[in-house]
């Protein structure tokens, strides 16, 4: 049903905020080394990027979308 759909949404969201945190901490808040090359830089500014796009979506999801249907619950 529809609630138990939303909530496994949350919880998947929840997860997908931990691997998240846990990227951020092993790249060292995205900074690569000095002598990291350009392809290294590269991934390091996509998964940062990949981080901002995902808690958008999360955010947009949680506190926009499921709040339409909040009343269904």
């Amino acid at each position: 049903n529809l609630s138990e759909t939303i909530m496994s949404l949350i919880d998947d969201h929840e997860e997908a905020g931990q691997i998240l945190k846990e990227i951020r901490s092993i790249t060292n808040d995205y900074q690569p080394p000095l002598e990291a090359c350009g392809t290294w830089r590269l991934v390091y500014q996509r998964l940062e990027k990949l981080e901002h796009d995902t808690h958008e979506h999360v955010h947009l999801e949680n506190h926009v979308l499921f709040k339409k249907y909040q009343h269904l619950l």
